[in-house]
C-alpha cells in the first residue's frame, strides 16, 4: 500500500529527529542548531533551496541544498513502497543512516541525525544581515565572482569587526566589500533602531513561532485544515494592508536610495584617501628632513660666528705684528686692508649659511603647507563637500608644484590667494 505525504511525515516525525550544523562556522554569524522534526527539516531546505536559486554565483550553495532535497525525496520514496512489517522502524532508521547521515544518536528509541551543510543557512538569528549583505555584493561584483569567499569574509568581520581597517586595504572585491558594507552600516543613522526593531520585535517573534511550530508537530494536519479554512479570512485581511505594504515598500526604497548616495560618497572619500595617502607621507617626511638640516646648519653658522670672533680678537692683539712682515713685502697691502679682507671673508661665509638655513626652513615650510592641504583636501570630502573642477585643480596645483628653496624667486609658485579662499570658503560649510 502506497503512503500519502502525511502518513510519510507522521511516520519520520515519530521515528527521528534532524538538526543541521554548518560545515564552516565563517557561514553563520549567529546561528545556534536546533531540533527539527521531519517537515520542519522539509521546510527549511526547501527555503534554502528557493532563496540560492537565482542567485548569481551561488551554484554551489544551490547544489548543496539541490543534493539534500535529492536524498529527502529518494527517502520518502522508499517509504511509501515498504510493507507495515514490525521491523518497519528499524528499516526506515537504516535507511536514513545509510543515505542521509552516518551520525545519529539514540535518545529513547527516537533517533537524532544530523546533517552538516556547506552553506548559510536562513535559520541563523542574523540571517538578515547576510541576505542584504548578498544582495549589496551582487549589485557591485559581475556574476558574483567569489560570493562564498566574500560571506565567509563578512561573517568573520561580523565576529571580529577590528579587522575592517585590514581588509579595506585589500584589493580583492571578496574583502573589500564585506568591510565596506559593514563600515556602511555602521555609518548609518538608522543603524540603531533598525537593529533595536530586530532584536527586541522581530527576533523574539521568530523564536517564539518556532517554538510553536515544534510543539504543535504532532497535530500537523490538524493545523493544515485550519490554515485552510481561515486561508480566505487571512487573504482578505492581506488584502486590506496592500496599501499599507506599498508605501512602507516606497519608503525602504528611499531609504535604499538615500544609503546608497551616502556608499558612494564613501567610496569617493576612500579613493581620495589612497591616492593622498602616499604623498602626505612623503611630504611629512620631506619637512621633517628639511627641519634636521636647517638646525645642522644652524649649529654650523653658530661654530662659523664663534670662530669669526675669536679670529677677530686675534687680529687686534696681532695687528701690529703679525701683518707687518706681510706689508713690508707688499708695499700696497696696509695692516686695514688685510683685517678688513679678513673679516668680510668670514662675513661672506656666515651670509651663505643663513641663506641655507633660512632655504631650509623655507623647503620644510613648504612641505608643511602641502601635507595640510592635503589633510584639508580629505576632510572636505569626508564631509561630502562637493569641490568643483576648479577648484580641484588649484588644489592640485597647489599640491603637486614644484617646491621653491627661497634662494631664488620663481614666477610658477601657485596663487596662495586663491588656496586660501577655497580654504575660507569651504570652511563654513
Amino acid at each position: 500500500m502506497k503512503r500519502t505525504k502525511a502518513q510519510i511525515n507522521n511516520l519520520l516525525d515519530d521515528i527521528a529527529q534532524f538538526t543541521i550544523l554548518l560545515s564552516d562556522s565563517n557561514y553563520g554569524i549567529n546561528y545556534k542548531p536546533k531540533y527539527l522534526n521531519f517537515s520542519s527539516f522539509e521546510r527549511v531546505i526547501d527555503e534554502n533551496l528557493e532563496y540560492w536559486h537565482d542567485k548569481e554565483g551561488g551554484q554551489n550553495f544551490h547544489a548543496e541544498w539541490q543534493n539534500l532535497r535529492n536524498r529527502i525525496n529518494g527517502i520518502k520514496e522508499h517509504i511509501e513502497t515498504i510493507d507495515g512489517s514490525p521491523e518497519l522502524r528499524d528499516n526506515i532508521s537504516n535507511y536514513l543512516y545509510g543515505n542521509l547521515s552516518n551520525y545519529r544518536t539514540d535518545d529513547n528509541g527516537k533517533y537524532t541525525y544530523r546533517i552538516n551543510i556547506n552553506s548559510p543557512i536562513n535559520s541563523d538569528a542574523n540571517w538578515h544581515f547576510i541576505d542584504r549583505f548578498v544582495d549589496f555584493y551582487l549589485n557591485r561584483v559581475s556574476n558574483g565572482e567569489y560570493l562564498s569567499n566574500a560571506i565567509q569574509n563578512y561573517v568573520s568581520l561580523c565576529k571580529n569587526p577590528t579587522e575592517v581597517g585590514y581588509k579595506l586595504q585589500q584589493s580583492s572585491n571578496y574583502s573589500y566589500y564585506p568591510a565596506l558594507f559593514i563600515l556602511k552600516d555602521e555609518l548609518s543613522p538608522k543603524n540603531v533602531s533598525i537593529k533595536n526593531f530586530e532584536q527586541k520585535t522581530l527576533r523574539p517573534a521568530q523564536d517564539k513561532l518556532e517554538q510553536l511550530l515544534q510543539e504543535v508537530s504532532e497535530s500537523q494536519q490538524e493545523i493544515t485544515r485550519f490554515i485552510e479554512e481561515k486561508h480566505k479570512e487571512v487573504q482578505d485581511q492581506v488584502d486590506k494592508n496592500i496599501a499599507e505594504m506599498d508605501d512602507y515598500k516606497s519608503k525602504v526604497n528611499d531609504w535604499e536610495a538615500e544609503k546608497h548616495e551616502s556608499l558612494n560618497a564613501l567610496e569617493e572619500t576612500y579613493r581620495n584617501k589612497l591616492q593622498l595617502e602616499a604623498p602626505e607621507k612623503l611630504w611629512n617626511e620631506r619637512s621633517r628632513e628639511y627641519r634636521k638640516r636647517a638646525n645642522c646648519w644652524t649649529v654650523g653658522l653658530f661654530i662659523v660666528t664663534i670662530i669669526l670672533l675669536l679670529v677677530i680678537n686675534w687680529f687686534v692683539n696681532s695687528l701690529h705684528e703679525f701683518p707687518k712682515g706681510i706689508t713690508e713685502k707688499v708695499s700696497f697691502l696696509s695692516q686695514e686692508a688685510l683685517f678688513i679682507g679678513v673679516i668680510s671673508f668670514f662675513i661672506y661665509i656666515i651670509r651663505i649659511i643663513v641663506k641655507i638655513v633660512m632655504s631650509n626652513h623655507h623647503i620644510a615650510m613648504e612641505y608643511e603647507q602641502k601635507a595640510a592641504l592635503t589633510r584639508f583636501y580629505q576632510a572636505l570630502t569626508y564631509k561630502g563637500i562637493e569641490v568643483d573642477d576648479n577648484e580641484k585643480l588649484i588644489i592640485m596645483s597647489a599640491l603637486f608644484s614644484k617646491v621653491d628653496t627661497g634662494l631664488v624667486k620663481t614666477s610658477e609658485s601657485i596663487d596662495l590667494d586663491s588656496v586660501l579662499g577655497l580654504i575660507a570658503r569651504n570652511s563654513g560649510k
